[in-house]
């Protein structure tokens, strides 16, 4: 409903346009009913705790999705962003990695490369951006890159790899976005955890960034968002829960020194 809304609105526009420039005669979008607004509100937001997360990433360490599933909770990188991440835009070394890129799925009949986009934008001007890496995920991407180099080196002609990505399939084409969110299904249904979607790492990721005291300025920088208020407005209320734990720490500090 939230697409068909949307689709609507610009196609309504753009007849719009059209009636306004003398190049229609009236526009037939104002006689179709979309879906009313109330039915088009995005999914709630669902996150993990920090033991689910690392229940979740030990089970599928090993798996060849693993890397890519870390990489995406640890960063908060989109589902496009992470399978369109390049080895040029990674510098384990400074342990970052820059988001210049994205892989869409784009399903119309005839499309070439399997309805699969790679594309030179972000899906906002702020999406291209700088990310900081733990040095845990470090690791793991060093590993990701010894094992890719081996898979190439066995596949010899039959490895395809134009784009340079971190992740592919076994012989090195792009990954579908839409399948890896079904791996993940399946996956976190394998290990009995809460039910959450792929873009819920996004969530889960800023649920933790606020709960170890980050700002929303940086929080916003890190994920991509247009600005900090966007970030308050999303995650407002996680920012307010944070800040009454941290009052509470605070009073038992001085009260407890103070007590002494």
């Amino acid at each position: 409903p939230r697409t068909v809304r949307y689709v609507h609105t610009v196609l309504q526009k753009a007849l719009s346009d059209a009636v306004r420039k003398g190049e229609l005669a009236r526009n037939v979008a104002t006689l179709a009913d979309p879906p009313r607004a109330k039915d088009t509100k995005p999914p709630e937001m669902a996150w993990w705790t920090p033991a689910e997360l690392r229940t979740f990433l030990d089970l599928t360490a090993h798996e060849p999705l693993g890397p890519l599933f870390r990489v995406a909770a640890m960063t908060g990188m989109r589902r496009g962003e992470v399978c369109g991440l390049q080895w040029s835009d990674v510098d384990l070394d400074k342990a970052r990695l820059e988001v210049r890129h994205q892989l869409t799925v784009v399903r119309t009949p005839g499309a070439p490369n399997g309805g699969l986009l790679f594309s030179d934008r972000t899906k906002t001007d702020r999406g291209r951006r700088s990310i900081d890496l733990d040095p845990g995920t470090v690791t793991v991407l060093r590993k990701q890159e010894r094992r890719q180099k081996e898979r190439r080196l066995a596949m010899g002609a039959g490895w395809s790899n134009e784009h340079g990505l971190v992740f592919t399939e076994a012989d090195g084409r792009p990954l579908d976005p839409e399948s890896v969110a079904k791996t993940f299904d399946r996956r976190v249904a394998r290990a009995q955890l809460p039910r959450i979607r792929f873009h819920d790492l996004r969530h889960t990721h800023v649920a933790h960034l606020i709960a170890a005291g980050e700002q929303p300025l940086l929080i916003a920088k890190r994920l991509g968002h247009a600005s900090s208020s966007f970030t308050m407005d999303r995650y407002g209320h996680l920012f307010e829960d944070a800040g009454s734990q941290a009052a509470s720490a605070v009073a038992q500090m001085v009260d407890g020194s103070a007590g002494r």
